[in-house]
């Protein structure tokens, strides 16, 4: 799919008049963090991505280039640097087509944010009130998607991985995109997107499937300050070469499991005060498993205050419960250990393109006695 969106672009761009003009802008992030340990304790993990960046890294910078082909083409792309991955990567690319047919319809076909849920818009840190992503976008669970369990003991195993970033797969995976096509609009007083991608919410590189993932989104806003949705989302997360492991089922294929998502949001301001909500429900079908799916429900609420011009507080207060499997010796135990987050923070706006950001982030993992993963962290995020 990339090299045929890549093929789109360049096309769009070989037609291009000569009037018209491709728009740079961008962003940077600077940010540090201090682990709340022992001097001599591991530097925590769990905000990380696959890749090892995050929203913590001390720079993170990305360049939006966008252009109108004319009144019925766009073409945008961004460019993300992690200075932790130390590398530039093509987070996401796209041809857009407004307006379809005069249709009220908007196509886009590429490498873009995901249709479900809510926080796709304000992931960047300029838009995120505070610094770190909510639990339901990152947080590494303790199914993969590269390698199934031969049991439900092997499963409960996974639980107790010795680095964060081996665990698994999250329930949405924000830091990567999603490929395929969307078609979004207004139906009366809904407002709706609906995709088919490569992938699937949990694992993008589950792409090499062959498999289609639908998701999408339903929204409505009763008032100017209420807003609702619905999300889901149903597509093989496997990846491909999961059908080579020993353990993986005779007969199958990757594509015979799926990843299953419901999700609400919220969001209500009134005033000085902003709300904002999701909840979820997943389910993966595992192989070799006494139950047919491994199910968990995670969600957010984040509320943001602002005191005075240009100085907001925020907090958002997250977590993830995981429903109980047999453990093998007659009983049930959850298939991966409880987890919640309370983020707090400051926001200082310097100016309309810059604001300072001060946060205290306190996990807290059922199974884990320590307190490794709890920080501080400061941020300036700016736009140019």
């Amino acid at each position: 799919m990339i090299p045929i969106v890549l093929c789109l672009l360049l096309a769009s761009l070989c037609t291009v008049p000569a009037r018209a003009q491709i728009e740079l802008s961008g962003m940077v992030d600077v940010a540090s963090k201090w682990d709340v340990a022992t001097a001599d304790g591991p530097d925590s993990q769990i905000n990380q991505a696959f890749k090892g960046g995050g929203p913590f890294s001390l720079v993170r910078s990305r360049i939006f280039a966008d252009g109108a082909v004319n009144d019925e083409v766009s073409v945008a792309a961004t460019l993300l640097y992690d200075e932790a991955i130390g590398s530039m990567a093509l987070e996401g690319v796209y041809v857009r087509f407004p307006q379809v047919w005069q249709s009220g319809v908007d196509v886009q076909v590429g490498k873009m944010a995901t249709a479900f849920g809510a926080f796709a818009l304000r992931a960047f840190g300029v838009e995120n009130r505070l610094i770190g992503t909510p639990l339901i976008y990152h947080y590494f669970s303790a199914v993969q998607g590269h390698s199934v369990p031969a049991d439900n003991a092997h499963q409960l195993s996974r639980r107790d991985a010795t680095t964060y970033r081996g665990r698994g797969l999250p329930i949405i995976y924000d830091s990567c995109w999603n490929t395929g096509v969307e078609v979004s609009g207004l139906l009366g007083h809904f407002d709706y997107a609906l995709a088919a991608t490569r992938g699937a919410l949990s694992n993008p590189a589950g792409g090499g499937n062959d498999n289609v993932q639908v998701v999408g989104r339903l929204g409505a806003r009763p008032s100017m300050s209420l807003g609702l949705g619905g999300s889901f989302a149903y597509g093989a997360y496997l990846s491909d070469g999961a059908a080579a492991e020993p353990d993986f089922p005779a007969g199958k294929s990757v594509r015979d499991y799926a990843q299953i998502l419901l999700g609400l949001d919220v969001d209500y301001s009134r005033g000085y005060l902003e709300v904002y909500g999701e909840l979820v429900h997943n389910r993966w079908q595992v192989p070799n498993l006494e139950e047919p799916t491994l199910a968990n429900t995670g969600g957010y609420l984040e509320v943001a205050y602002a005191v005075r011009p240009g100085l907001r507080l925020a907090s958002r207060y997250g977590a993830i419960v995981y429903d109980e499997i047999a453990d093998g010796a007659g009983g049930q135990a959850p298939w991966d250990y409880d987890v919640r987050r309370l983020e707090s923070g400051v926001v200082y706006y310097l100016d309309r393109n810059a604001r300072i950001k001060g946060v205290l982030q306190l996990n807290f993992r059922d199974g884990r006695g320590d307190d490794e993963d709890h920080m501080v962290g400061l941020q300036l995020a700016t736009l140019f």
